[in-house]
Order: C-alpha cells, then sequence, then structure tokens
C-alpha cells in the first residue's frame, strides 16, 4: 500500500471511528479514496456495504446508534430519525424502537434502504427537527403526532400525560405541532385533538394526580381531596383510605417544588397525620403506574394482580 493511499486509509478509518464505524461513499471520496481504491478496499475487508452507498468498518458489530448513522447518511441530507426509532432515542415510556428501524424523508426522493422502514413525507417543518449526537431526528412532540395512530384513545392520553410529566412536551407544544400539520392525511390525529381538548385548562401537577388515580382504580373504593380536621387545621389529602387511616400524597412540579411556605405546611401536616395513626405514601413523578400501585397496595395490604 502506497504511503498516499495508507494515508488516505488512515483519515476514512478515523472519520469512521467519529461517527460509529459508518461512512458514506461521498466522504470516502473526500478522503482522497477513488471508485476502484473503495472496491479494492471492500475485497480486502477493510469495507463492508451496509446500505447502497453507505459502508462500515468490519472488526465490531454495528450499534444502534451506527445502524442510525448508516440509514441517515444512505436516504441523504432530507432524512430524519422518526416514529417508534425517534420515540425510543427520546426515551418515551414503554416504546420500544422496534426490529426495524424508522426514518422520514422530506422530497422527492425514493431511498431505499433493506430493513429499515421508510416513510415519505411532504414537509417538516424545521421546528420540528433536533440534532441528537448528530443525527436529525424528530422533535418529541412530532414523534408522538408521527406515531399517533398506533394507539387507541386510552393508551394515547396516557401516553400524553406520561410525556407531560417526564416533560418530553407541554400541551401547548403538541397543540402547536398539530396544527403545523394539519392533520391532513394523518390517522390517529382525531384521537390526539379529543386529548389534547379534555386537557385545555389542566396544569402539569393535575395531569400527574390524574395518572395516579388511574393507576390506583384496581384499590377502589378511595376519596379523591378528602378534608380532615386534625387538631384544628384542615387538611386535604389528595387521595385517601379513610378507613384504614392511609393516604397517597402527590408531589408534583408546582408549587409543591417551588413555595417555601407548602412545602413547610406540607410537612406540619404530614407529622400531625402520623401523630393521629395515619400513614402517608409520598408519590412522586418518576414513580411507574405498576410501581404506585404496588406500594399502596402493599400499604393496604391487597393484592394487586
Amino acid at each position: 500500500m502506497t504511503s498516499r493511499r495508507a494515508t488516505s486509509t488512515q483519515r476514512l478509518l478515523e472519520m469512521a471511528a467519529s461517527q460509529h464505524s459508518v461512512v458514506s461513499h461521498q466522504q470516502i471520496a473526500g478522503c482522497g479514496i477513488g471508485k476502484r481504491e473503495r472496491s479494492e478496499l471492500v475485497a480486502m475487508g477493510v469495507l463492508r456495504q451496509v446500505y447502497r452507498g453507505v459502508y462500515a468498518c468490519p472488526g465490531t458489530a454495528l450499534t444502534r446508534w451506527g445502524e442510525a448513522v448508516a440509514l441517515s447518511l444512505s436516504c441523504g441530507p432530507n432524512a430524519a430519525l422518526s416514529h417508534n426509532t425517534a420515540a425510543a432515542i427520546h426515551d418515551f415510556p414503554g416504546i420500544p424502537s422496534g426490529p426495524a428501524l424508522e426514518v422520514s424523508v422530506c422530497g422527492s426522493s425514493h431511498p431505499r434502504a433493506k430493513g429499515a422502514a421508510v416513510h415519505r413525507v411532504t414537509r417538516i417543518e424545521a421546528v420540528d427537527l433536533e440534532r441528537r449526537n448528530g443525527l436529525l431526528i424528530t422533535t418529541s412532540a412530532r414523534t408522538l403526532l408521527d406515531i399517533a395512530s398506533r394507539f387507541d384513545l386510552r393508551d394515547l392520553a396516557d401516553l400524553v400525560d406520561e410525556g407531560v410529566v417526564r416533560r418530553l412536551w407541554t400541551v401547548d407544544e403538541l397543540r402547536a405541532a398539530l396544527d403545523r400539520s394539519g392533520g391532513r392525511g394523518r390517522s390517529g390525529m382525531r384521537n390526539l385533538r379529543t386529548v389534547l381538548a379534555d386537557r385545555e385548562h389542566e396544569t402539569l401537577d393535575s395531569r400527574l394526580e390524574q395518572r395516579v388515580i388511574r393507576a390506583l382504580r384496581p384499590l377502589r373504593p378511595f376519596a379523591v381531596h378528602l378534608e380532615v380536621i386534625v387538631e384544628g387545621e384542615l387538611i386535604i389529602l389528595d387521595v385517601a383510605w379513610p378507613e384504614l387511616r392511609v393516604a397517597a400524597e402527590i408531589d408534583g412540579f408546582g408549587v409543591h417544588g417551588k413555595s417555601r411556605t407548602k412545602f413547610d405546611r406540607d410537612r406540619r401536616h404530614a407529622n400531625l397525620l402520623l401523630a393521629h395513626g395515619w400513614r402517608v405514601v409520598r408519590i412522586t413523578s418518576v414513580m411507574a403506574d405498576r410501581e404506585i400501585l404496588a406500594l399502596l397496595g402493599s400499604v393496604l395490604g391487597r393484592g394487586v394482580a
């Protein structure tokens, strides 16, 4: 191997290492390696074709990010990882990436990528795109629009609420993304509009409270916003089983975390309740539904399947 070729190959390998062992034929050419030399590198086992015009450096299996880089390079600059693939990158609750990578391509091109799902779209606004580890992906709000049709109304509502709690989006951001898309030709939009309409005047904390109440349905009957008087003080319990003197307090992101006065009052009330035989379980936004249900079921002495 000549000195010039060795230098070009080393430059190529360094570039591949910087993007999960994947390079495009344009990048290979940019390293000073022509078509004939590229074919020789493939024959020598230095490069392995992944998609048309995209190559990987053999030696180790491609990571999921490497596969994503390869797919993006093969589909061109107007491609963005989307749908379940983007949902997995954004860490949507309970949404696996799936066996096939998914990408949305804007424009008139018709890329093909074996083993991947390529979605043709007429237009994606710049505000609905972002970069993650150098890759273009749809934002969390746009991603939800893309996969909304994969859920029934109830599951979609749960996902919207959980995403708000995890700060993946706000209701206003979802509504804006929906307005930009126009909803034309997009299945699942009617359900999403219904879910957002039901949340017109809700706060972040109220959506967390609704999620917790839904999770606790197997432990009914229980009282919501139960008022009790303890040593002359009015205490409002978020969820309570008064006959067992058990309560669940829901700690959200709002005034619970921002008001020193409310923080002090809540702790004083907790001490009063404890002194009078109450058991109070604190529920936070990071707790999964099953964890909430199992915890309260254990405190109440009720088995939950």
